[in-house]
C-alpha cells in the first residue's frame, strides 16, 4: 500500500555503510573511468531526453548492485533491472584484490598446463585452489555492502513511497534483481523515482515508457554489439551487420513476427546513427522490431586460452558471468512477456529451426504446460564438400537455449530460474537452434562430434539432457559423415528453407540474400 515518505531513521546507519563501502573500493583500486556507464555520463547524448539514449545509471556506493534499466510498459509500474554483480570495474578489482601481486594474467596463466602436461590436471587445480578464492571475496564484500535488498521501496516525486515487488530468486541467485513498483496514476508514464532499502539509497532516476509493441505469438530477443568481433584465433569480423540482416529475415521466413535488440555498449540518441540500423529499420518501420541502446558493454579483461574438455578459456566471466546480458534478457523479458506467447534469447548467429515446413509457433503450439522449452543447440561449421554453412558437428549439452512463454519470470543464460522445473525439452526433430559461430570448424581442439570430451559428468550431462532429444545428428538428413572424432552431417531440412529464405531476404532489403556472410 501506498504511504507518505517517513523522516530518516537510518542516517547513522546509512553513513556507516557509505564509509565502509569507500574502505572496500578504496582496497579494490576502482577505476571510476573504466567502466562504460561512466563514459557514457562524461559524453552525455546530444539530446534532453534521457529516455532516447542509453541508459547510464552510476554504481551507488551503499548498494551490491547495480542498476541497468528502469521502465514501465503500460504507465501502472514501473520495472527495474539491476545486476548483484555490480560493474566491470567493480568485478575486475575485486579479482586484482585477490591474485598475487593484483596480477590477474599471470594468475589465470596458471590454469594452464605445461608444453606436454595435463591440460585438464592444471584446469581442475585452479578450479580447486584458485577460483574459491574470488567467490570467497565475493561473498565478503556482498555482506560488507549489507546483503540482498529484500526490503526495496520506491519514493516518487511527490512524496508517495511504494513498497517494491520481487522474488527470492534474484536475492538468491545474486546475479540478476528485478523489482517492480506500482506507479500512482497522477504521476503518468515517466515519474521520477528514488530507491531505498533499509538506509541504502541510490539516487533518482527516471522511468522510461517502451514503445508499444504488438501482440504476436513468438518474438525474439538478442544483446549484440555493432563493434568488429575478434575470434579465438584473432581473426576480426566487421559484418554484424550483415550478419543481422541474415538472422531477421531468416526468422521472418519461420514464423517470427517481433524482434527486440539490445545494442550493447551504443553511445547513441538516435538509433539511424547505429551501425545496426541498414539492417533492422524496415523491421522497425513496420513496427515489427525496436533496437534498444544498451549503455553497458561486455566486460572485456585478461583471459587464457587452455583447450581442456568443454574449455577453451579462462576469464573474468568464469568468475562473473556477463551482467550487461543478463540485464538485457529479463529487460527483454518483462517488456514483452505481457503481449507474447513465446520468447526466444538468441545470438544473432543463431538460428531456430523448425520441422518441415511449420513455422516457430506452430510447433510450439502443441508444447504441454510449462514455462519454457529448452532447444537442442548445435553448431554449424562449413561443409567440408561445398564449403556451405548447412553442416551441423556438435551437440553441446550445457547450451540448451530456452524459449519461454508469459510464466517466465526469470531467465539466467540457458536456464529457466523461475518458475523452479518450469522447462521441457523438446526433440531436435522439431525445433533445433543452428549456431553458425564464426570461429566454429570442425578440426577446432572441441571437435565436431555428438558428444563430449571433457567429464564424465559432462557425458552423463550429454546422455540425459542432449540425446534424448535428438533422434538422429541432423534429422531429416543424410546419416552422418567423417570419423569418430571428426563428425559432421549436412543438414537436408536446413538447405530445404533456404528459398523461403531468400524471398524473406529480398522482401524486406529488396536485394538478394547472403547466407555466408561469415
Amino acid at each position: 500500500m501506498a504511504r507518505k515518505k517517513q523522516g530518516g531513521g537510518a542516517v547513522l546507519v546509512g553513513a556507516a555503510v557509505v564509509a565502509l563501502f569507500m574502505i572496500v573500493a578504496n582496497r579494490h583500486h576502482v577505476d571510476p573511468e573504466a567502466d562504460g556507464a561512466h563514459r557514457l555520463r562524461r559524453r552525455p547524448a546530444p539530446t534532453t531526453d534521457e529516455c532516447r539514449g542509453p541508459r547510464a545509471f552510476p554504481q551507488s556506493p551503499q548498494l551490491p548492485w547495480r542498476l541497468h534499466d528502469a521502465f514501465t510498459t503500460d504507465c501502472e509500474v514501473a520495472t527495474f533491472v539491476a545486476q548483484y554483480e555490480r560493474g566491470c570495474a567493480e568485478m575486475t578489482a575485486l579479482v586484482a584484490s585477490v591474485v598475487p601481486d593484483g596480477n590477474i594474467q599471470s594468475w589465470l596463466d596458471t590454469a594452464r598446463a605445461p608444453e606436454g602436461g595435463c591440460k585438464v590436471c592444471a584446469v581442475h587445480a585452479f578450479d580447486a585452489n584458485e577460483a574459491p578464492k574470488v567467490e570467497k571475496e565475493k561473498r565478503r564484500v556482498f555482506e560488507a555492502l549489507g546483503g540482498a535488498t529484500k526490503n526495496i521501496r520506491c519514493t516518487f516525486a511527490d512524496g508517495t513511497s511504494v513498497k517494491a515487488s520481487s522474488d527470492d530468486a534474484f536475492h538468491a541467485k545474486k546475479s540478476t534483481l528485478v523489482f517492480r513498483c506500482s506507479i500512482p496514476k497522477h504521476l503518468g508514464c515517466s515519474p521520477e523515482v528514488s530507491i531505498e532499502d533499509t538506509g541504502r539509497n541510490h539516487e533518482a532516476v527516471r522511468v522510461c515508457h517502451t514503445p508499444k509493441i504488438p501482440k504476436v505469438d513468438v518474438a525474439l530477443v538478442a544483446w549484440t554489439s555493432a563493434s568488429p568481433y575478434t575470434d579465438r584465433t584473432g581473426m576480426v569480423f566487421d559484418n554484424t551487420d550483415r550478419v543481422l540482416r541474415r538472422w531477421l529475415a531468416w526468422h521472418w521466413s519461420v514464423g517470427v513476427r517481433y524482434f527486440l535488440v539490445f545494442e550493447s555498449g551504443a553511445t547513441w540518441a538516435d538509433p539511424h546513427h547505429s551501425k545496426l540500423w541498414p539492417a533492422i529499420k524496415p523491421f522497425v518501420e513496420a513496427n515489427a522490431a525496436l533496437l534498444v541502446p544498451w549503455g553497458t558493454d561486455a566486460c572485456k579483461g585478461p583471459h587464457v586460452k587452455i583447450e581442456a574438455g568443454q574449455r577453451g578459456g579462462i576469464g573474468l566471466t568464469d568468475f562473473f558471468g556477463r551482467p550487461s546480458q543478463y540485464a538485457a534478457q529479463n529487460s527483454g523479458l518483462y517488456r514483452l512477456r505481457e503481449v507474447v506467447k513465446w520468447i526466444a534469447f538468441l545470438d544473432i548467429d543463431e538460428m531456430l529451426l523448425p520441422e518441415n515446413a511449420t513455422t516457430v509457433g506452430e510447433v510450439l503450439k502443441h508444447q504441454k504446460t510449462g514455462a519454457a522449452v529448452a532447444v537442442p543447440h548445435v553448431f554449424y561449421g562449413r561443409c567440408p564438400s561445398s564449403n556451405q554453412r548447412t553442416c551441423a558437428g556438435k551437440a553441446v549439452p550445457s547450451r540448451n537455449k530456452l524459449v519461454v512463454n508469459e510464466n517466465a519470470a526469470y531467465v539466467w543464460d540457458h536456464t529457466l530460474i523461475v518458475p523452479p522445473q518450469g522447462s521441457r525439452g523438446i526433440r531436435a526433430s522439431k525445433l533445433r537452434l543452428a549456431h553458425l559461430r564464426a570461429d566454429y570448424a570442425f578440426d577446432a581442439f572441441d571437435v565436431a562430434r555428438f558428444g563430449t570430451r571433457g567429464s564424465k559428468a559432462e557425458a552423463r550431462a550429454y546422455l540425459q539432457n542432449v540425446l534424448p532429444y535428438i533422434e538422429e545428428p541432423c534429422p531429416g538428413s543424410v546419416k552422418c559423415e567423417g570419423g569418430y572424432d571428426v563428425c559432421w552431417c549436412r543438414d537436408l531440412a536446413l538447405e530445404g528453407r533456404f528459398h523461403a529464405f531468400f524471398m524473406s531476404y529480398r522482401a524486406w532489403y529488396a536485394a538478394e540474400g547472403d547466407w555466408e556472410v561469415l
